[in-house]
Order: structure tokens, then sequence, then C-alpha cells
């Protein structure tokens, strides 16, 4: 039994490597996350292609941001398991030169796969497929850890693909974004995270929205 790094009411952090830890979790609603971006971590698609046959349950969501030049593999290895639904967006409003391919990107994407023949319905919500910020927002999100997004962005899918009964699972933890949008939205969460430096900025930051809850309900 492994035990977990961190808890709250409504969720636990795991510190430690995905690959070990991951096939030993309970069965979840939703895989909601944001791995590196680099080639190295390439390995990701295929290994949360296989995994998500055992985790996550029928007509479950696995909804990821990645980098452009990952689109493909990520792709072609998540639909041997899984079933394209969309291809999502995360806007940032600032321009960055990508002199490789000589364009200027405006967005993130995001991929958008489901488990199963259909999409599980819930009480007629429906997420956005394009969350866009402002310049003050995305900047926000980066003062904590430089690889953070909007939490704007994760509540969107959270909110309306999930209800309180559901368990979400963030395999990057990162910063503790996807945590804290459960917190929020009073959704049950499990988070994993290889770096124990960022295992101690995601406490530092779900114990400050947790205690700005406990406030205001």
């Amino acid at each position: 039994m492994i035990k977990p790094y961190y808890e709250t009411q409504l969720g636990k952090l795991y510190y430690g490597d995905c690959l070990e830890i991951m096939p030993n979790l309970e069965l979840v609603d939703m895989i909601l996350t944001d791995p590196p971006y680099s080639k190295e971590f390439n390995w990701v698609w295929s290994f949360l292609s296989k995994q998500s046959l055992n985790i996550m349950k029928e007509n479950s969501h696995l909804i990821s941001l990645l980098g452009h030049n990952q689109l493909p593999i990520a792709i072609s290895e998540l639909s041997k398991n899984l079933r394209y639904w969309w291809i999502c967006g995360l806007g940032n409003n600032r321009s960055n030169k990508l002199f490789g391919k000589n364009l200027i990107i405006k967005f993130k994407p995001a991929l958008w796969f489901i488990k199963g023949k259909r999409l599980r319905e819930n009480n007629g919500y429906f997420p956005f497929d394009f969350i866009s910020v402002n310049k003050d927002d995305f900047k926000d999100s980066k003062k904590l850890h430089k690889w953070a997004q909007p939490e704007l962005f994760f509540d969107n899918f959270i909110r309306h693909l999930t209800t309180i009964d559901s368990i979400i699972l963030d395999p990057f933890l990162g910063s503790g974004t996807t945590a804290i949008a459960c917190e929020c939205l009073n959704r049950r969460w499990i988070g994993i995270e290889i770096s124990e430096e960022c295992c101690e900025l995601s406490v530092k930051c779900i114990e400050a929205e947790v205690s700005q809850l406990k406030l205001w309900r």
C-alpha cells in the first residue's frame, strides 16, 4: 500500500513516479493533466494510453494540455486505446515566436479523449473548447511555478464533465492547480508528483486554498 505524501478531506497527493503509482490506484472518472513538453517525455502518451485501460472508468475522460509538436505522437498513442473526442485550447493573449515553424503562437493545445463509445451525460452541461485568459491572469499563474497554467482551464472541464462523486487524477500535478480546482468545486482528486520540491509547493498552495474555502463555506 502506497502512503500519500499529503491528504485533504477530498484528495490525496502521492510523491513518486507515476509509472509505479498509477497501476495501484482506484478507478477514476477523469485524467486531467499537463505533462512536460520536451522530447524526453514523449513516453508519457504511450503510458497514459495503456494505463487508461486499467484506471479509467467506462465513458470517462482524459484531457491533457501539451506542446504543439507533441500532437502527432500524442494522438497516435492515445488513439490506440481511447476514442478521440475533440481538440481544445488555452489562449494566453501573448505572442510567442516559433522560429522553426515561422509563426507566432497564440494558444496552447489540449487533447480530449474518452474511454468508451459515448460521452457521459452530466445534466446537460457542456465545457468550452477554448479558454482565454488575459495577460495579468496568465502571469499570476506563473508566480509560484514557471510551468503552472491558469486554474480557469481546469475548472472548465471539472465543472462541466464531473459531479461531486467523481474522482479526478493528475499524474503530473506540478504546483497543484488541478487539485486546487477540485477543492474549489468539491471534487475528489488524486495527484502524483515526482519532484519533492513541487510536492512541497503543491501542499502550500492547496492548504492556502483549503483555508480560504473554510472561511467561505
